[in-house]
């Protein structure tokens, strides 16, 4: 069955003891932008309660692992920390860590360990992926502090960590033309292209990337997170194919896939070659039959 939202949703998400939904939507009645809550009641969905968030239109959403508190890309504000059980009652307080001026803070993604939140900042500095610890106070509630920023090369739409949570995958839609023409995937026809266009009367542009980030050296303590700390946290960077948008990582963690939106394509790489062979990581493209795919899991 289908249940209507307030809203336009973008993202939702269980709680652990499987009795809520939450959506993040945008534009509802009375509100600029919030999450909507609705509870199981038997075999219904029933809509019970919205927590406002602002003018800011909430994007990606999880609940931190071994907490209560909720996470949310809040576009342009950065990410805004929630805790779980006022938010039920749509009165919980947001506690926003900036990323930046107009940052586009998206897709989020958190380690097992809860130690650091991950952010795809869309637009900051072209794209970016915010780091975040997520540190705590001597009273143990929760403080998380920003660490720095991983650049990327033009837009930077999704990110996924691995199921041990030591890799985090990114993809950026638009590689620079200063980034050298002989990077992994150079010599496929589907992942190297020319004259990438998101819509048929669109500007042509370069393809995508993926890249493969070292989480452990990304969230290294530092008082500088420095240019050094993002080279050496970033392990490889491939061609991608037209507009790389989404990420999804096998359970066995064995194979990442990637939706190539502007090539109609789902793109399936070998992870541990992504690493250690990228000129041999891509393993297949997949047509999805159709045109524009995005989310994927």
């Amino acid at each position: 069955r289908t249940v209507p939202t307030d809203g336009h949703p973008t993202q939702a998400i269980w709680t652990p003891d499987g009795q809520y939904i939450l959506v993040t939507v945008t534009h509802g009645r009375g509100y600029g932008s919030g999450i909507e809550v609705f509870h199981i009641e038997g075999d219904k969905l029933k809509r019970v309660a919205v927590n406002p968030l602002g003018d800011e239109p909430p994007r990606g959403i999880l609940l931190i692992p071994h907490s209560s508190t909720i996470a949310v890309g809040l576009s342009n504000d950065g990410v805004a920390f929630l805790p779980l059980d006022p938010l039920l009652k749509g009165t919980a307080a947001a506690h926003i860590i900036p990323q930046g001026d107009h940052p586009g803070s998206g897709q989020l993604a958190v380690t097992p360990d809860a130690a650091t939140l991950f952010v795809a900042n869309e637009t900051l500095h072209g794209g970016s992926i915010g780091v975040i610890a997520l540190r705590h106070d001597p009273k143990g509630q929760l403080a998380p502090i920003p660490l720095g920023q991983i650049p990327a090369p033009l837009g930077m739409p999704d990110i996924a960590l691995s199921s041990d949570g030591k890799r985090l995958y990114a993809v950026d839609e638009i590689l620079s033309p200063n980034v050298p023409q002989s990077l992994p995937g150079h010599d496929v026809p589907e992942l190297q292209r020319e004259r990438c266009a998101s819509a048929p009367d669109g500007r042509p542009s370069n393809n995508g990337g993926l890249l493969v980030i070292d989480t452990a050296k990304a969230s290294a303590p530092t008082n500088d997170f420095s240019p050094q700390q993002v080279r050496n946290a970033t392990l490889s960077v491939l061609n991608a194919g037209c507009s790389p948008t989404r990420i999804a990582v096998s359970p066995s963690g064995r194979t990442v896939y990637v939706t190539a939106r502007s090539d109609n394509n789902v793109l399936a790489f070998d992870a541990s070659d992504l690493e250690h062979k990228p000129g041999r990581a891509f393993i297949t493209a997949i047509p999805v039959g159709g045109f524009g795919p995005v989310g994927v899991a």
